[in-house]
């Protein structure tokens, strides 16, 4: 009895061993974590809408720059249409008969439009104040004013009294320039002469005393010195002709351009 009880105990043993052998796996199997699929938005959800991206383009008149447009129109970058709005500004302005009061502002509903009588300049847009920073009334309003004033300016830089005017006072400038250039080379060449002759004069002598050795070794050296010194002074007299004749170099170009016109028309 004891050895049949022992048997069973010994089977009961042998088989929780065998059980749990063959449920580790499993158990192992069911606790490993297995990773959660990622999920990956739709490229359309992530991308924001994309601006204009294109660099400004700046209307400049004459040296002098006037507005700025910043959206592309029509294919036109805001380069191109900075172009066509300086052409279109520079051709009102050339026109005698053009009036700076010519300018007015229509507003429309998504745009501003700036005319020159019927003529439209340029067309300015909400993304053009956004990019400003104002309102497009007040964007149209400066930049309107802008074309007149650039027309004011291109009137009176181009009219006859002031070419004349540009052109004596270049002219009177000349004839200072010139002499003053004269009187320099005359001193230089008898001041040099002078030296030259002392120098020849000395060299003859058969005694000579200290003045006349250091007249030996000096005098060239002298010439030199003076050589240099008379073209330093003639360099600043150009660099001060050309300063003031800087400011009448459009009127001449002006006058240039306008008599070539008038002889080959």
């Amino acid at each position: 009895m004891k050895k049949r009880a022992n048997g069973v105990s010994f089977g009961i043993a042998l088989w929780l061993v065998l059980h749990s052998a063959c449920s580790l796996p499993a158990l192992a199997q069911q606790n490993r974590v297995t990773p959660a699929p990622t999920q990956t938005q739709p490229a359309s959800s992530q991308e924001s809408p994309q601006e204009d991206i294109n660099s400004p383009g700046e209307v400049v008149i004459e040296g002098r720059p006037i507005l700025i447009v910043y959206e592309t129109l029509g294919g036109l970058t805001p380069q191109d249409r900075a172009s066509g709005i300086e052409k279109r500004i520079l051709a009102v302005a050339k026109e005698s008969s053009s009036s700076p009061e010519s300018i007015r502002v229509e507003s429309r509903s998504t745009w501003t439009e700036i005319f020159s009588d019927k003529q439209l300049l340029l067309a300015v847009t909400d993304f053009d104040a956004k990019r400003a920073g104002k309102p497009r009334p007040q964007v149209a309003s400066e930049y309107a004013e802008n074309i007149r004033q650039a027309i004011r300016n291109y009137h009176e830089e181009h009219s006859w009294r002031l070419i004349f005017s540009g052109a004596i006072k270049t002219l009177l400038a000349t004839l200072v320039l010139v002499p003053l250039c004269w009187l320099v080379r005359k001193i230089r060449f008898a001041l040099r002469d002078r030296i030259e002759k002392q120098i020849q004069a000395s060299a003859r002598l058969e005694q000579k005393s200290p003045w006349h050795i250091s007249l030996a070794y000096l005098g060239p050296i002298s010439l030199g010195v003076g050589a240099v010194l008379r073209w330093l002074l003639l360099l600043a007299f150009v660099e001060a002709y050309l300063t003031i004749t800087l400011g009448f170099f459009s009127s001449t170009r002006v006058i240039s351009h306008t008599v070539s016109k008038w002889v080959f028309s």
